[in-house]
């Protein structure tokens, strides 16, 4: 029986926290300078419950200012210049 690979062998450590991640998340950051961007990044399981509780509102890392939302589905979409709220 084949088995795929996991897609990583060793669990990553929290991207806000440092502790054990439990797993990796689609998330948004709008930066301090205005940037958007799109990321999967590991998260605990407290971190994640804080982000996505924030939900449209976002929550703002205090030690960079960057702004977190859950998901992909807020910021500019490259293409037409259209701001999704």
């Amino acid at each position: 029986m084949f088995m795929k690979e996991p897609r990583s062998p060793s669990p990553s450590n929290c991207r806000f926290c440092g502790r054990p991640g439990c797993g990796e998340w689609a998330l948004t950051r709008l930066t301090a300078t205005g940037e958007w961007e799109r990321l999967v990044v590991p998260a605990c399981g407290r971190c994640h419950r804080l982000v996505y509780g924030a939900g449209a509102k976002g929550r703002v890392e205090k030690r960079t200012g960057d702004t977190w939302y859950p998901g992909h589905g807020r910021g500019v979409y490259p293409g037409p210049q259209e701001h999704y709220p």
